[in-house]
């Protein structure tokens, strides 16, 4: 199976999923502008000095998305594939696209009545940690609010897709490839996996003609499905797959939710029991020894129990005024 940045790169080669993305998650407004008719790959490949000379700095991939208004005004699409959070990627970013601009003025020979195109950059995110870099580069630079140096600082930001945690709006959209792409990525039960192998299906019974990409989904459900613990061989079409669905061998991901699920009963049980000693700790300190009738109630007790005879207890005076009611001896 092909890694996460390897599969992104091969994805986002065809010109429909980046119109589909650009038209689902950057907003109708600009994709309204683009003509994505005549969009282009550009090479990726910047250096810092003349072609073949200095550093080399290599991007992801790099679109150009010629406007509806003609002329040489162009939007490049910079795309950056992250699996894992990466801090400096606003600098990055600056130092991309001040690289990419500097190429497009020596291949375009533009000169000081030209203008320069507007730059995008997108990162999508894969990862389960929550993304906390700043998108944009003026928030690593260590300067007051009130500075009157920040009209002299770099202001590169970029726009992030954190596929796991993007808004659900977009992605009740069923036909865009990139919202069935995010989709794949969220987390989902069972049911819903198997929901929505029936919205990519349908996608691809719908719009023949598209084998290459239907085998790029396909390597990422059975990629996922691997995550997900299953065992055995997986079949190597899409339709397969959603056929033979109910009966691949779960019992790892069965498992692996089950010593979940027991994680998180020890850990509620934990909660109350420190709640319990707490409890018997104050009373003992407060009325004495405790008696056994009322140190049954508390062992037997669960959290939210515990929390109110513990609030009630700030301002008790007796026993009764703990447990008032819930004291049936």
């Amino acid at each position: 199976m092909p890694d996460f940045d390897a599969l992104y790169h091969q994805f986002f080669l065809y010109p429909l999923m980046v119109e589909h993305l650009v038209r689902a998650f950057i907003g109708p407004a600009m994709a309204a502008g683009i003509d994505f008719s005549r969009m282009q790959l550009v090479p990726a490949e910047f250096y810092t000095g003349k072609k073949g000379r200095g550093r080399q700095r290599k991007g992801d991939i790099v679109w150009r998305l010629p406007t509806h208004a003609g002329g040489e005004i162009y939007l490049y699409l910079h795309f950056e594939f992250q699996s894992t959070v990466h801090w400096w990627m606003s600098l990055r970013t600056l130092v991309y696209q001040g690289l990419m601009l500097q190429q497009v003025v020596a291949e375009k020979k533009l000169t000081r009545d030209s203008k320069l195109p507007p730059v995008l950059t997108v990162v999508l995110y894969n990862g389960a940690e929550e993304w906390t870099a700043p998108t944009g580069v003026g928030e690593l630079i260590g300067l007051p609010a009130d500075s009157p140096l920040w009209p002299w600082q770099p202001q590169a930001c970029y726009y992030l897709l954190a596929m796991r945690k993007c808004p659900e709006e977009p992605l009740r959209q069923r036909d865009n490839l990139a919202t069935l792409l995010v989709r794949l990525e969220r987390k989902q039960t069972r049911e819903e996996y198997a929901a929505l192998l029936d919205d990519v299906i349908d996608w691809f019974r719908q719009h023949p003609g598209y084998d290459e990409l239907r085998g790029l989904f396909t390597e990422l459900v059975r990629h996922g499905m691997s995550v997900r613990g299953v065992k055995g061989p997986v079949p190597k079409e899409l339709q397969e797959i959603k056929v033979m669905f109910p009966g691949l061998d779960w019992r790892e991901e069965d498992r692996a939710e089950g010593r979940a699920e027991g994680r998180a009963v020890g850990r509620a049980e934990g909660r109350a029991e420190g709640r319990r000693e707490m409890l018997l700790c104050l009373l003992r300190r407060r009325f004495g020894e405790v008696r056994g009738d009322i140190g049954e109630r508390i062992r037997a007790a669960n959290v939210d129990q515990l929390d109110d005879w513990s609030e009630r207890f700030v301002d008790a005076k007796t026993l009764e005024d703990v447990f008032g009611a819930d004291r049936r001896h």
